[in-house]
């Protein structure tokens, strides 16, 4: 009996001291947990929600030029650096053959002149004499220098590099423009084409054979067609306004109209009358003028003229050398593999970023941005703005990115192009938001919480957060008050 009793209490004690041991281990787990880590009272404030990228500083403006016509070069009249204004000639091609029929055809115009009573009055020939002249001026005015303009927004779909489609032909229909769209196909180039606006129209891209552009007498060619043309834009406009001899052409279709008008208007009140002869004379005047014009405009193809004032970033023209057909608008044809001379505007510079996909929802064309760059370090801030967002993805390093343009909103004679740039969009601005560090903010079961600071003890709360900022901050829709004390440290 007794070595029972024994054996029990020995076995009671055990079984004490285990359970002791046990209540400590749980409410050393269970217990409130006392604050360690360094905290922060949440107040409402201002909060910008803002996207950190970095870019490179291009000029606002750039154009590529190139001779509009074929022939040796005779003049470079400038090299890489200088500063030039414009319509300033910055290379010519030779132009004696056409100086020797400007010779001829001012010494008709003189003999024109002369010849006030040597012919004979006839209204039907005077008539149909003039409306050809007025003809053949309007169909030069629409159909010199067409050039298919990129409408790629930001320049072209995949690759800036790609040249522009030639437009060749004699044009023969209404003033408007041609919309073409290039797309993947079953043909053998792999690509297609259509068109809209003055006429609907459709082809395969060739880069080899010029494919008819409608019913008007023009025709489309793609250099170098490959996928990179793939949902590239263009615009053909009749007429090309933008082309350097469009004032000159249209003068002389103006100045054709006139003749005309003056040359008919002669020959009848002149009918029967003394002064028949003299009528048929002023109108082989204006003849004459009009082909004198005519030769002028030509030599003036044979020059490249700055179209803005800038800076020469490159030549590529030689005195001697051939020059290949290229409009002066900066669209290079199949034959130039580089623009004769290249310039950029001074004075007004853009940011050039790709901004990640994920961020691309809260951008918007408008949102301002803070930006530095490499070479000043991150104390010198200049403001700039977004003024264009690709629609079109770029893929970099396995990440979805859209390319960016922001510009800056003032002048300054520090920035130039090819710096290096970091940028501070913000995209909204939230008043009395409620805001803490992301680092405070832990994710646990698919829900998101932060430790709290109530009777020095820590404990978990639910929150709700809104889009991280790019300097490390969220905002919490919901889960905390004013006044509620955050571990910014939590651990979980």
């Amino acid at each position: 009996m007794k070595k029972t009793v024994n054996f029990l209490k020995k076995h009671w004690l055990i079984s004490g001291i285990a359970a002791v041991i046990i209540i400590v281990v749980l409410y050393s787990i269970l217990k409130p947990k006392s604050i360690s880590a360094d905290t922060l009272v949440v107040h409402p404030k201002d909060f910008a929600q803002q996207i950190s990228v970095s870019g490179t500083v291009i000029s606002a403006q750039n154009a590529d030029l190139n001779f509009a016509d074929q022939g040796r070069i005779a003049t470079v009249n400038v090299k890489t650096g200088d500063s030039v204004s414009a319509g300033e000639v910055l290379a010519s091609l030779d132009t004696s053959d056409l100086e020797a029929n400007l010779k001829s055809a001012e010494a008709a115009l003189v003999i024109a002149k002369a010849n006030t009573v040597t012919n004979t009055i006839n209204l039907s020939d005077v008539t149909t004499e003039q409306n050809q002249l007025v003809q053949n001026a309007y169909q030069n005015l629409l159909s010199n220098d067409l050039t298919a303009a990129s409408t790629t927004p930001n320049g072209y779909a995949t690759n800036g590099n790609i040249q522009a489609p030639i437009i060749t032909g004699t044009y023969t229909g209404p003033e408007g423009e041609y919309d073409i769209t290039t797309y993947s196909s079953s043909a053998s180039s792999g690509l297609s084409w259509n068109s809209t606006g003055l006429e609907t129209s459709s082809g395969a891209v060739s880069s080899n054979t010029p494919e008819p552009l409608g019913t008007h007498g023009l025709y489309i060619q793609f250099p170098g067609a490959g996928p990179s043309y793939i949902g590239t834009t263009w615009v053909v406009e009749i007429p090309n306004k933008r082309s350097a001899n469009y004032t000159v052409n249209e003068n002389a279709y103006v100045a054709a109209e006139a003749a005309r008008d003056t040359a008919i208007a002669n020959a009848k009140a002149s009918l029967g009358s003394e002064g028949a002869n003299n009528s048929v004379a002023e109108a082989q005047v204006e003849q004459a003028q009009a082909s004198v014009d005519a030769i002028l405009a030509q030599i003036k193809d044979r020059e490249i003229i700055a179209p803005f004032d800038g800076v020469v970033t490159n030549v590529n023209a030689t005195v001697g050398q051939t020059s290949s057909s290229v409009d002066l608008s900066g669209n290079t044809s199949s034959n130039a593999s580089a623009s004769d001379i290249s310039i950029d505007s001074v004075g007004t510079f853009q940011i050039q970023s790709e901004v990640p996909e994920v961020y691309i929802a809260n951008l918007q064309v408008g949102d301002t941005a803070t930006t530095t760059l490499d070479a000043y370090g991150p104390s010198v801030t200049f403001p700039a703005k977004v003024i264009m967002i690709d629609p079109a993805r770029t893929v970099v390093n396995g990440v979805s990115n859209y390319k960016t343009t922001l510009q800056f909103l003032n002048p300054d004679p520090r920035i130039r192009a090819g710096m290096t740039a970091t940028v501070l969009v913000t995209t909204s601005d939230t008043p009395n938001a409620l805001v803490v560090p992301a680092g405070a903010v832990y994710t646990k079961n698919g829900s998101q919480f932060v430790q709290l600071e109530k009777d020095k003890k820590v404990v978990t709360q639910q929150v709700t957060t809104g889009t991280p900022s790019a300097v490390g901050e969220v905002q919490i829709l919901s889960g905390l008050n004013d006044g509620d004390v955050v571990v910014l440290n939590p651990v979980q």
